[in-house]
């Protein structure tokens, strides 16, 4: 039989797509330098993400290892490390990262993820009208909470947010008209570095589902509520 040289064998493998790797978007961002920029391609992929620029100096190639955080803003990609105390920033050149990369990295991340939009539940198990209170003013929205997600939905979509609960650091509530979240989003002046939202809930909230969200965050139990058709 006839055998083939392994150096042969290596070389078409070698030239073969990466089936390990899926790339699930990728568009033209900036780069804000402290003077300047750069512009380059930012890769979500199966395996990581990367910013590829011919500034070879501000190139990066992460796996989802190395990220300690990833935020997600319309038209922004915050990437938090552990080598780096600033946020590596990139700005979207043209429309925003679509909702199913979003999906992507809400299945996918393992570490602290943040986006700023409200996405779909598959299922919804409860929802509430509630008001957000800034630090001056507030706004109006709805409150969702789903199997795998909380959401806020809101009038001012830079206060919009999906959270896992492993995203969610606690939960409490003084009274059936209030709830406050203290999630794993990163913001300056707040406890910890955690920020903290402070929802005015509009209709009571019935203890049996204050409870089953907070075993849900604090103890990783299932919500024993049924879903709405």
């Amino acid at each position: 039989m006839k055998t083939i040289p392994l150096c042969c064998v290596i070389a078409v493998w070698l030239t073969l797509p990466s089936a390990a790797q899926v790339t699930e978007w990728q568009g033209e961002v900036r780069h804000s330098h402290r003077m300047g920029g750069c512009r380059g391609n930012l890769q979500i992929t199966s395996r990581g993400i990367a910013y590829l620029t011919d500034h070879k100096k501000h190139a990066r190639d992460w796996s989802y290892l190395d990220l300690k955080a990833v935020y997600i803003a319309p038209g922004k990609v915050l990437l938090s490390t552990y080598d780096k105390k600033k946020p590596f920033t990139l700005k979207v050149k043209e429309g925003e990262i679509p909702r199913d990369t979003m999906r992507f990295l809400l299945e996918s991340f393992p570490k602290t993820l943040i986006v700023n939009a409200s996405l779909p539940l598959p299922t919804t198990l409860f929802e509430i009208p509630a008001s957000h209170r800034h630090r001056r003013g507030a706004c109006q929205g709805i409150l969702r909470a789903g199997t795998q997600r909380l959401t806020f939905e809101s009038d001012q979509s830079a206060h919009s947010r999906t959270w896992r609960y492993g995203d969610v650091a606690d939960l409490h509530s003084l009274h059936s008209f209030e709830l406050t979240l203290t999630t794993r989003e990163y913001q300056k002046f707040h406890y910890a570095g955690n920020r903290v939202f402070r929802f005015q809930l509009k209709e009571p909230m019935a203890r049996s589902v204050y409870q089953d969200l907070w075993r849900r965050v604090n103890l990783g139990g299932t919500l024993e509520l049924k879903a709405r058709n």
